[in-house]
């Protein structure tokens, strides 16, 4: 259970704070929805979700990884589209896409260093400006 004096969690041989949990745990949810990829993917997620779900005790916790569902869905589309063969884009199109992948990674970059100092958990060394 997290609290604010909590240490970082051990995972993968490295200590990750919160923020990062979250953000890879919702990463891997993503993509259990999506046929082609859940298969690839199922071990993983069930690992981390036995780690959120057995370990991360605070209140808003479903509050946070719905907003990182939410950015994460986001970037995920928009990374879609310039990756979708069945047309050629224009240069005006990808440059907007592009922009806004960039201004929803700062939004998850935000929120994942929040949660880090809040928790007082993760890697201190956030990317803090990300041009915005």
């Amino acid at each position: 259970m997290i609290n604010h004096s909590a240490q970082p969690f051990k995972v993968l041989k490295k200590y990750l704070g919160l923020g990062e949990i979250l953000d890879r745990y919702t990463i891997l949810k993503i993509k259990m929805t999506i046929p082609e990829i859940a298969e690839h993917v199922a071990q993983a997620y069930h690992e981390w979700h036995e780690l959120v779900e057995n370990n991360i005790d605070i209140p808003e916790k479903q509050s946070l990884i719905d907003q990182f569902t939410n950015v994460n869905w986001e970037i995920w589309r928009l990374e879609a589209r310039l990756n979708d063969k069945k047309g050629i884009l224009s240069v005006a199109t990808v440059a907007d896409i592009a922009w806004r992948v960039r201004e929803f990674n700062a939004k998850r970059v935000l929120l994942k260093a929040k949660l880090n100092r809040q928790f007082v958990t993760g890697d201190k060394s956030q990317k803090i400006n990300y041009g915005l």
